[in-house]
């Protein structure tokens, strides 16, 4: 009998959305095989309604009614139902490729690997898109190995749980922080520790919703807070597991500590946003560590200049933020 994979949903306020991501998981070649866990997270629209609707007509999808929590309690709520061998998270205004689940199964059985990392695609409708080619995929052999991958952000390992497919028992004992934003930033060190092997795919199976008014959209104080604290567990998984990986693990955090800056100094009255004393502070506290700090991605002489003059002259750094902005977006144009 093959591996069961269990697709877990967490629901809240997308009635408009929904409809299409399940109507992908019914599109799947091999949907009669999966269990379908859609997590009502106390929508106040009519999400329930439709999830409801969906499980009447499938036996093998279920829906957990419950207060709602935030998406890690839901995501938690279900892991604590599911049955499966494997996971596969799925945010319910996006939607997936038909062959999409199939092709994860074939691939995490005949690879054995603890984790099947695949590519994402933004759209911005319920169509898909022109996908580009798959590059071949290729194994990532130990967990030192996919830990420098994540820290780097290289072969394709990101902190997100939406572009992976895992082995159930890489969870045992384990869920996302409730009460934060960026739990996924939080959770995948601890995974990333646990795995043995991971298969990385070329292939864009995921569809991505861009939408403004997505959690990944939402900007405010609490996910300024909880993006830095989330990089800097990756920090603290260096320190104590993979020391090899500090350096590029340090860099990455500050890096994320500039782009949250940068977002705040974006805002009106900046000098008066909940965060900005905060984080300002505390990277200027720790500017000598980072010029010190060397990683020619995360952290480059010029975005070093930057880091300086962000801590020194805020203002002059928002009119050069804006001047790149502008030339950026002139590019695109004309590219």
């Amino acid at each position: 009998m093959d591996a069961k994979i269990s697709v877990i949903v967490p629901v809240y306020k997308v009635e408009e959305f929904l409809p299409r991501c399940l109507r992908s998981l019914e599109e799947q070649t091999i949907f009669a095989e999966l269990e379908v866990l859609l997590v009502d997270d106390g929508s106040p629209d009519g999400c329930g309604r439709i999830c409801d609707e969906f499980a009447a007509r499938h036996t093998n999808a279920r829906v957990i009614h419950k207060a709602n929590g935030g998406l890690s309690d839901a995501r938690n709520a279900g892991m604590d139902a599911a049955t499966g061998d494997y996971f596969l998270f799925l945010d319910s205004d996006d939607f997936l490729r038909p062959d999409a689940c199939a092709f994860l199964r074939g691939k995490a059985l005949e690879s054995g690997a603890d984790i099947v990392i695949f590519q994402l695609q933004e759209v911005y409708s319920d169509e898909g898109a022109a996908l580009p080619p798959a590059f071949p995929p290729f194994r990532i052999a130990d967990n030192r190995t996919l830990f420098s991958a994540l820290a780097n952000r290289d072969r394709g390992m990101t902190e997100i749980v939406c572009d992976k497919l895992f082995r159930r028992t890489l969870f045992e004992g384990l869920r996302f922080p409730v009460g934060v934003k960026c739990e996924d930033a939080f959770t995948i060190p601890t995974i990333i520790s646990r795995a043995q092997t991971a298969l990385v795919t070329g292939e864009r199976l995921y569809f991505y919703r861009q939408r403004p008014g997505s959690i990944m959209h939402t900007r405010g104080d609490s996910m300024v807070d909880d993006r830095v604290a989330a990089h800097e567990e990756i920090v603290r998984m260096a320190r104590k597991k993979y020391p090899e990986s500090l350096e590029a693990a340090k860099a990455r955090t500050y890096h994320i500590r500039i782009v949250c800056l940068n977002a705040i100094l974006d805002c009106p009255h900046f000098r008066t946003h909940p965060s900005w004393k905060r984080h300002i502070r505390e990277l200027r506290e720790r500017l000598p560590d980072l010029l010190r700090t060397k990683h020619p991605f995360w952290l480059p002489t010029r975005r070093k200049a930057y880091a300086v003059l962000l801590c020194v002259c805020p203002d002059l750094a928002l009119v050069y933020e804006r001047i790149r902005f502008r030339e950026r977006r002139r590019h695109l144009v004309y590219k």
